[in-house]
């Protein structure tokens, strides 16, 4: 099949496609940040880069079998402003929105994927109301290490949940990380690159560790492989903490923590890539900063290959 991808990122969408098992014929990758354009040219050099969606017309490529793409989320997301379609970013949705028509208008039987944040009702039914389909709602928890909940516009018929594997963070560590350089605080180890006043966020009574947080206690106990959360240590509203056994959602980045075997740090960019179900090494070849903005950008690639499964099976 011939593939169109917007906002594709590090093709984790081609990724995805493969891991399912289903051919791709042409893969057209629309995408303008130079980072993860050069993982999607290393990784899968057969992809065919288009450039700004803005400037993709269905006329000027073959027939299009699928078409996938996670737009912006920047005007929905928890983290932002809440601009919704005003802000410029998240209205590139419109752009997908239109791309898929021109598609459609070609090839009625073109099947698409759309994904984005869990976001306000409202806001969630101008896309339903556009593309036509109902969402499901897929927490990447399901298959990966990662709490993340996110919201799937399909066509492709029958996608329902995938099953429980449950994959907890100490499945996906890094051993090789080297904590020679840690510093020490009330009896734990940090990742020097915490800041202190995220650091105070936590303290040891016994054998108890204790992270501030916004409950009746006014802490929750992190037991030894559980997230933590302390990207917004001045916060006097923040839940979300500790997330037993899994990472809080990535993001571009990349701020959430571990608490294992004494010792609360960032995650590695091995850990990371797992966390999204990566290949190890997958965004090789750009900077560290670079790997962690397109890993927390990007898809969970066993989401997506469950959802391709269903296109699969339909063809079969």
């Amino acid at each position: 099949m011939n593939v169109l991808s917007l906002f594709d990122g590090i093709s984790t969408g081609r990724l995805a496609l493969d891991m399912a098992g289903i051919q791709v014929d042409r893969y057209f990758s629309s995408e303008v940040e130079p980072a993860p354009m050069a993982v999607s040219a290393k990784r899968w050099p057969d992809v065919e880069q288009i450039g700004d969606c803005r400037r993709v017309k269905a006329e000027d490529l073959p027939r299009i079998d699928l078409v996938i793409g996670g737009s912006p989320c920047q005007g929905f997301s928890r983290a932002g402003r809440h601009l919704n379609f005003d802000d410029p970013r998240s209205a590139l949705f419109f752009e997908y929105a239109r791309v898929l028509a021109e598609v459609r208008a070609i090839n009625p039987a073109a099947r698409f994927l759309l994904e984005n944040v869990a976001m306000k009702k409202e806001w969630e039914a101008v896309i339903t109301e556009t593309l036509g389909v109902s969402p499901i709602h897929i927490n990447s928890a399901k298959v990966s290490a990662q709490n993340r909940q996110r919201v799937y516009w399909t066509n492709i018929p029958g996608v329902k949940q995938p099953p429980e594997r449950n994959i907890k963070l100490a499945d996906v560590i890094d051993r090789s990380v080297n904590t020679a350089q840690y510093v020490a605080g009330g009896g734990i180890l940090f990742d020097p690159t915490i800041p202190e006043r995220a650091r105070a966020l936590v303290t040891k009574d016994g054998d108890k560790v204790r992270i501030r947080q916004a409950t009746k206690a006014g802490y929750i106990v992190a037991e030894d492989g559980d997230g933590v959360n302390l990207a917004f240590p001045t916060s006097t509203t923040r839940r979300g903490r500790v997330i037993k056994g899994k990472s809080n959602a990535l993001d571009c980045s990349c701020e959430a923590c571990i608490f294992y075997d004494g010792i609360i740090r960032h995650f590695t960019i091995t850990e990371l890539e797992r966390l999204q179900t990566l290949p190890d090494g997958y965004t090789e070849g750009i900077t560290q900063t670079e790997r962690k903005t397109a890993i927390g950008n990007g898809w969970t690639a066993e989401v997506i290959a469950w959802i391709f499964g269903f296109l699969k099976e339909e063809t079969q």
